[in-house]
């Protein structure tokens, strides 16, 4: 018999906690959702603004330079080291 009380006051205190969790459900999700809208915010702040540069050679062995401008969205394929030094000096003098 005394099982039968153990198992009854188990399920009572199980239906309490399940109770207390749905309560916290609304403020948990919002403070999620607002974590997420922070976090975004600070991407969005903090974006990448700095010119990518990268090289690239061919199977004879040329070397190429590439580059991307986030500000401007501009790009530069498989340039020659003074169209890469003239396409920085035109992004840098604007």
């Amino acid at each position: 018999m005394a099982n039968c009380a153990n198992i009854s006051e188990r399920d009572r205190l199980e239906q309490l906690w399940n109770q207390q969790k749905k309560g916290f459900s609304f403020s948990d999700n919002f403070f999620k959702w607002v974590r997420r809208g922070f976090d975004g915010f600070v991407t969005g702040l903090t974006s990448e603004e700095r010119i990518k540069v990268w090289s690239c050679s061919d199977r004879a062995g040329n070397t190429y330079w590439n580059a991307y401008d986030p500000v401007f969205d501009h790009v530069l394929e498989r340039a020659t080291e003074s169209e890469l030094r003239l396409w920085l000096e035109k992004r840098y003098n604007r």
